[in-house]
C-alpha cells in the first residue's frame, strides 16, 4: 500500500481509539466524532486502488474467519475432514446460532504468521494428490468394471444364442418325432 494512504489510514485509526478511551475515562459522549473519523477511514478505504485493496486486505491485523465467528455467532461447532480425504485446515466450516437461529458456516482461515500460513496450504496440496490418486484409482476400477461388465454382456449373450439354437433343434427333432418323420 502506498505509504500516504497508509499512514493516513492508520493516523485516524489511532485517532478513532484514542477518543474511545478518552470517552470511556471521563464518561464524555463523543460518539459523533469518532462516528466522523470512522465515515473518514471508510471513504479512504473505498478511494484505494485495485493494489492498495490487495494490499489491505493481505495485512496481518485483518481479523480471520475464526475471529468473525468468535465475535459474531453464539455457538459455534467446527465440523473437521468428509470422512474420505482428510481436514483442509485451510477452511473452516460448522453450525453455529446467531439470535438463537441455527445457520452453517464456511470460510477460509489463513494463518497469522508464516509458519501457520504453510500449515494451511501445505495440507490443502496434500488433498488435491490424495484427490488425483483416488480419482486415478476410481478411474482404474471403473475401467475395469466395464471391461467386465462388456465381457459378461458377451458371455450371457452367447449363451443366449446357444439356448435358442438348442431350443430349435429341440423343437425341429420334436415335430419329426410327431409327423414321424426319422430326423431332422
Amino acid at each position: 500500500m502506498s505509504r500516504n494512504s497508509e499512514e493516513s489510514i492508520e493516523q485516524l485509526e489511532a485517532r478513532r481509539k484514542e477518543l474511545e478511551t478518552y470517552e470511556q475515562k471521563n464518561n464524555i459522549d463523543l460518539s459523533d466524532d469518532i462516528n466522523k473519523i470512522k465515515a473518514k477511514i471508510n471513504k479512504k478505504s473505498t478511494q484505494l486502488s485495485p493494489w492498495e485493496q490487495v494490499e489491505l486486505a493481505r495485512t496481518l491485523e485483518r481479523p480471520t474467519t475464526l475471529e468473525y465467528i468468535e465475535n459474531i455467532f453464539d455457538d459455534f461447532i467446527e465440523f473437521f475432514g468428509d470422512r474420505v480425504y482428510g481436514d483442509d485446515k485451510a477452511i473452516v466450516g460448522g453450525i453455529a446460532s446467531i439470535n438463537n437461529q441455527a445457520v452453517t458456516v464456511v470460510g477460509h482461515q489463513r494463518g497469522m504468521t508464516t509458519k501457520e500460513n504453510i500449515k494451511r496450504k501445505r495440507n490443502r496440496r496434500r488433498i488435491t494428490m490424495q484427490e488425483k490418486v483416488k480419482n486415478k484409482q476410481k478411474e482404474t476400477r471403473n475401467k475395469s468394471t466395464k471391461s467386465i461388465e462388456k465381457q459378461a454382456k458377451g458371455i450371457t449373450l452367447i449363451a443366449l444364442v446357444i439356448t435358442i439354437i438348442v431350443l430349435l433343434i429341440l423343437a425341429a427333432v420334436s415335430i419329426a418325432t410327431l409327423t414321424g418323420q426319422n430326423g431332422i
